[in-house]
C-alpha cells in the first residue's frame, strides 16, 4: 500500500467523497519480484481475454486453463482456480475480515469485460461510469458499488460485482472505488512446488496435491511469494503412478470441481498392498482356506465317540481311532489359527486385511507425525 492521496484522481468528484478519501485504504503494486510477477498475470489474463473473442483463440485459451475455461471470457475465480494451487472461492475470507471501502490499482486487478469494454461504448458511458464508481462509495447502499476480494499475502484482487469496469479505470490509468474483502492463502513455507518432464504440482502440507492447469503462470506469481520449485518426486510420497492413478478417479468423480487429493488414503493403500505381513491359514480369502467351522466339528464328533467307545473293550480299536482323528483334526485346528505365513495384506480375507490395515495406518500415523 502507498500513503493516501497517492493516486491521481478525477477532478469532478462530489464533495462527499473529498470527505472519505483521506480515510480509504489504498491498494498498489508491490515493489517486489512477487508484485511484477501480480502485474504480470493481470496482463496475461487481458491478453487471454482478447484471444476468448474468436473461436480459434478460445481454443488455445481452453489448452491453458483446462477445466476452468469453457466458453466466453474468463472470470477472476476461474482464473485464480486455475493459477493459484488450493485457492478456493471469494466466499472464504479471513477469519478476521469485514468489508471495508479501498482505492485499488487496476495493475493488480483480474477484471473480466464479459459483457462492455472501454472501446464499445461512448464516452458519455465512460464517465457515468467513474462518476457512478466514486459515487457509490459515498453512499452506504448502492447498485453501484464494486465489490472485490483482495489476498494480502499475494498482493491480488479479484473483482466480483464491477468486473466490467476493470478495463476502463486501466485505460484512464485511475483507481477503482470499491467494497474491499480479505482472504487467506497459505503460506509459502507451506507449499511445494514439483515440476517433472510431462506434468507438475503442487503440494499442500505434504499431504494434499494438486496438479497445475499452466505451471509456467503459477510459478511467475508463487515462485517470487518463496515457494521452492523441485525436480524430483518425494520418496516418502506415495508412487507418482498411484497419485496420477487416483487424480484420473478424480476427474470422474462428482467432487471434480477442485484439482486436487488427499494423498494420505493413497499412502495406506500403498502401504497395505505392498507391506508383507504374518498371517494363519485362516486370515486368507475364502477361496483359499478350508472352513473353521468344519474343522471344530470334526474334532468336537471324533473326540466324543472317542469317549464313548472307550467304555466298550469291543470297540476300543474304534475309540483309538477316533481319538488320534480328534488329535489330528484339533492340530489342524490350531496349525490353521497360528501365522505361519507370510503375504500382502490385499490377499487376506476383509476382515483379516482390515485388522492389518488399521494397524499399519496406526504405525505409519506414529513415524509420521506431521
Amino acid at each position: 500500500m502507498q500513503a493516501p492521496n497517492s493516486f491521481s484522481l478525477p477532478q469532478d468528484l462530489p464533495p462527499e467523497f473529498g470527505a472519505i478519501a483521506d480515510g480509504l485504504n489504498q491498494l498498489t503494486p508491490s515493489e517486489t519480484a512477487l508484485g511484477e510477477g501480480v502485474k504480470q498475470l493481470v496482463k496475461t489474463k487481458s491478453l487471454l481475454d482478447l484471444l476468448t473473442k474468436e473461436r480459434g483463440g478460445s481454443a488455445v485459451v481452453s489448452q491453458v486453463l483446462g477445466a476452468h475455461y469453457s466458453y466466453g471470457t474468463i472470470d477472476a475465480y476461474s482464473y485464480a482456480h486455475g493459477l493459484l494451487p488450493f485457492f478456493r472461492s471469494q466466499r472464504e475470507r479471513s477469519k478476521e475480515s469485514t468489508d471495508y471501502k479501498a482505492l485499488v490499482s487496476p495493475e493488480i486487478t483480474i477484471g473480466e469485460s464479459w459483457k462492455w469494454t472501454p472501446e464499445s461504448e461512448t464516452k458519455e458511458h465512460n464517465d457515468a461510469v467513474v462518476r457512478a464508481s466514486f459515487n457509490a462509495l459515498v453512499e452506504e447502499r448502492s447498485s453501484h458499488a464494486a465489490s472485490y476480494t483482495y489476498i494480502p499475502k499475494l498482493g491480488l484482487v479479484l473483482a466480483a460485482e464491477g468486473k466490467n469496469r476493470v478495463a476502463l479505470f486501466r485505460k484512464l490509468d485511475l483507481p477503482i472505488p470499491a467494497l474491499v474483502s480479505d482472504q487467506d492463502y497459505p503460506d509459502a513455507k507451506r507449499i511445494r512446488l514439483i515440476y517433472l518432464d510431462q506434468v507438475a504440482f503442487a503440494i499442500l502440507d505434504d499431504r494434499y496435491a494438486q496438479r497445475l492447469v499452466s505451471s509456467e503462470l503459477t510459478r511467475i506469481i508463487l515462485e517470487p511469494y518463496g515457494v521452492k520449485v523441485e525436480k524430483n518426486w518425494p520418496e516418502s510420497y506415495p508412487s507418482l503412478e498411484r497419485v496420477l492413478d487416483a487424480f484420473d478417479r478424480k476427474a470422474y468423480s462428482a467432487d471434480s470441481r477442485f484439482n486436487d487429493i488427499d494423498m494420505q488414503p493413497v499412502q495406506y493403500r500403498q502401504l497395505a498392498e505392498e507391506t508383507i505381513v504374518p498371517a494363519s491359514i485362516m486370515e486368507f480369502e475364502k477361496g483359499l482356506r478350508p472352513s473353521m467351522l468344519t474343522i471344530g466339528y470334526g474334532f468336537t464328533i471324533a473326540l466324543m465317540l472317542s469317549v464313548v467307545t472307550a467304555m466298550f473293550w469291543e470297540v476300543r480299536l474304534i475309540s483309538t481311532i477316533s481319538l488320534s482323528l480328534a488329535v489330528t483334526f484339533y492340530a489342524a485346528l490350531m496349525l490353521a489359527s497360528a501365522p505361519l505365513f507370510r503375504c500382502q495384506v490385499q490377499q487376506l480375507g476383509e476382515d483379516a486385511a482390515q485388522r492389518h490395515r488399521l494397524d499399519l495406518i496406526e504405525k505409519f500415523s506414529r513415524n509420521n507425525p506431521n
